[in-house]
């Protein structure tokens, strides 16, 4: 039971390594939370896709724990022939926009 709703797919776990604290002097995430999808999806008739956000070189550094993942993902994608679309965010400073929604 996670809050109020009995959700059979999903369970705490103990964080084992699988992330890692990135700030000195702080604990690792205790605990995870494993969730798994409620369905098989070989019986979906729908067609997927894999949306990966801002997966730039800058985030590089905190994303390391999972980037085996990501890649198992991106992979199992690319061998079943589903669309995988990529975004990045770029700004300059002359484009009207700049710092807009990064104020406080």
């Amino acid at each position: 039971r996670l809050g109020n709703t009995s959700m059979k797919n999903a369970k705490y776990k103990k964080n084992e390594g699988e992330v890692p604290t990135w700030i000195d002097g702080k604990p690792p995430f205790e605990p995870l939370m494993e969730v798994s999808a409620d369905w098989a999806l070989a019986d979906q008739t729908r067609t997927f896709c894999l949306l990966v956000l801002d997966m730039e070189n800058d985030y590089l550094p905190y994303m390391t724990f999972m980037m085996p993942n990501a890649e198992a993902v991106l992979a199992a994608f690319r061998k079943a022939q589903q669309p995988v679309v990529w975004t990045n965010w770029y700004r300059q400073e002359d484009d009207g926009a700049y710092g807009a929604i990064d104020r406080f």
